[in-house]
């Protein structure tokens, strides 16, 4: 909005064309600002003469208060009550919204843990974070389909048949699925430390698997089918849904296909029996083993192959960790060699999730399960609740929301590519920058808007709002729209995160500073609120985390 109010008066009042505007670093500065030091070379002027010429050239009007020209910059100050005349009324559920992906689909794949294996809090990262990029895609208009890709194929899986059929109790795997098949990938793994052959043998079930061996099939049917059902029970807690949930052996039929395509585009060669797409600048592609076995590599392009020819996508969106950096490059490097467009094929890396004891290793079995870290913070925040106000209604549920919001926001609030350590004095604290503080301050704007159901309604005169903090939140508001855009643009859902703590401190400040309820600005100011409220709602569920009403 302010914006694009500053570009339309640079247009007609400077004759500028081609110019770019950005947010001053230092708020005293303006609002605004248009850098002058590309224009040097046309006035030939220093930038600091040409940004005096120009302040003095503009008159002000609309929502630009006034002009001032600092180091080279002209800035523009923002009448605030103006801003917040044209801003407050639209502001709703809506708000933010746009259709810049209208008739786009894009395929956001995420989480895709491997079946047989627990899902630890170190799956949380990509499920979190895709399930966010998802909803900003959703957002700004696009057809989103959400994608599980289950690590249901590979050599893990010759692992484990060799381990059950060595290790494995049926009653085990019935009544504790995962943890079971934990307790012998374990035991394959320090076995294999003794007796490396080991790995020979699971090769050859692999292969063995592959080729269809009737056992192998059904011993891996149950393996897949029982894991998919503890998966479900944590997504249901994490309010994760996907469109599709395709393990790798979905696309065991469609391999065949890109090794022939491969093959006829006469883009790959062998290599002591292995088949293999060499690629400039990185390690060559693995399209079969030397013993006829698929790869990660050739699964991934059928994969990326049936999203783009039976889906219909135009862009590909894998949320993966960082370790497959090379991996991502290898494969989009082999579908351009296939003749596949991959400018629009992203990875979006991400750092790991550990313990302060350092990082966890499903080889090793020091895996902390998801399931058990959401209990807890549930447990954890049940016990802030009956501290601080043992007569809340729905204890347990509200306990839930924001304990399992906590561990989400926890995560999100840092930058993907960062690796974040696991402290639960970080998480859940209602002081810090967390997702009980979000929480805290969303239901303090509720209580207030629930105390001024009879408040007599009058016009709305927005020249009443003058505090410095009214003016900062009508200014943080103005920016929700850009703040998502950019948090897409970058698939960057931290920006959300910290754009919703600067709200909440503000919102804070507003709370100690100004009185609202019997006030002469009463009605300027809930409405001040019941906006941030709403951006604060939106904002969160954009995260993918429900907000309470009270605790």
């Amino acid at each position: 909005m302010i914006f694009e109010a500053v570009n339309k008066l640079v247009r007609e009042q400077l004759g500028l064309k081609d110019f770019q505007l950005q947010t001053p670093k230092a708020i005293e500065h303006g609002d605004v600002s248009l850098p002058c030091f590309s224009f040097s070379k046309e006035f030939k002027k220093s930038p600091h003469v040409i940004a005096e010429e120009f302040a003095k050239n503009v008159t002000p009007r609309g929502l630009v208060k006034s002009v001032s020209a600092i180091a080279g910059f002209l800035n523009f100050h923002i009448n605030k009550q103006e801003l917040a005349k044209l801003l407050l009324p639209v502001i709703d559920d809506k708000y933010g919204r746009n259709n810049a992906g209208k008739k786009r689909i894009v395929v956001v794949e995420y989480s895709s843990p491997n079946i047989a294996k627990p899902f630890g809090v170190g799956h949380l990262r990509s499920t979190v974070i895709g399930a966010s990029i998802a909803k900003l895609y959703e957002f700004h208009g696009w057809k989103v389909i959400r994608m599980n890709h289950l690590g249901d194929w590979g050599t893990q899986f010759g692992k484990l048949i060799v381990a059950f059929k060595r290790w494995g109790v049926e009653k085990r795997l019935n009544e504790e699925p995962i943890k079971h098949l934990l307790e012998i990938y374990v035991a394959f793994h320090t076995e294999a430390e003794q007796h490396p052959e080991i790995e020979e043998d699971a090769r050859q079930a692999f292969a063995e698997l592959e080729r269809g061996n009737k056992e192998y099939k059904k011993l891996w049917k149950k393996f897949v089918n029982l894991s998919i059902k503890e998966f479900k029970k944590i997504y249901a807690q994490l309010n994760v849904n996907f469109d599709y949930e395709y393990g790798e052996s979905f696309y065991s039929d469609k391999m065949q296909a890109v090794i022939d395509l491969a093959e006829s585009k006469s883009v790959s060669e062998r290599n002591d029996g292995a088949l293999i797409i060499p690629l400039e600048g990185m390690p060559p592609v693995l399209l079969l083993k030397s013993n006829s076995s698929t790869t990660y590599h050739t699964r991934d392009m059928a994969s990326a192959i049936y999203r783009i020819e039976k889906l219909k996508s135009e862009r590909l969106v894998y949320v993966v960790g960082q370790e497959q950096i090379l991996h991502f490059n290898q494969v989009f490097g082999a579908l351009g060699k296939l003749g596949y467009d991959t400018s629009d094929m992203h990875h979006i890396p991400f750092g790991l999730f550990h313990f302060k004891d350092g990082k966890m290793s499903t080889r090793k079995g020091n895996v902390i399960f998801l399931e058990e870290i959401l209990e807890e913070a549930k447990e954890r925040v049940l016990a802030l609740i009956k501290e601080k106000n043992p007569s809340l209604k729905n204890k347990e549920d509200v306990a839930k929301k924001v304990g399992i919001g906590s561990i989400i926001f926890g995560d999100l609030q840092n930058d993907r590519i960062k690796e974040i350590v696991f402290d639960w004095d970080r998480i859940i604290d209602l002081q810090g920058d967390t997702g009980p503080y979000i929480h805290y301050t969303y239901a303090r704007i509720m209580s207030i808007l629930r105390k001024s159901k009879n408040s007599k309604k009058r016009n709305m005169d927005y020249s009443k709002l003058l505090h410095p903090v009214e003016e900062k939140i009508i200014s943080l508001l103005e920016q929700y729209p850009s703040v998502i855009g950019s948090a897409l643009d970058e698939h960057h859902p931290h920006i959300v995160a910290q754009y919703l703590l600067k709200l909440c401190r503000s919102f804070n400040e507003f709370y100690h500073d100004c009185k609202v309820m019997g006030s002469p600005e009463e009605v300027e100011r809930l409405m001040l609120i019941c906006s941030v409220g709403k951006v604060i709602k939106s904002g969160l569920d954009l995260l993918g985390i429900e907000t309470v009403e009270e605790m």
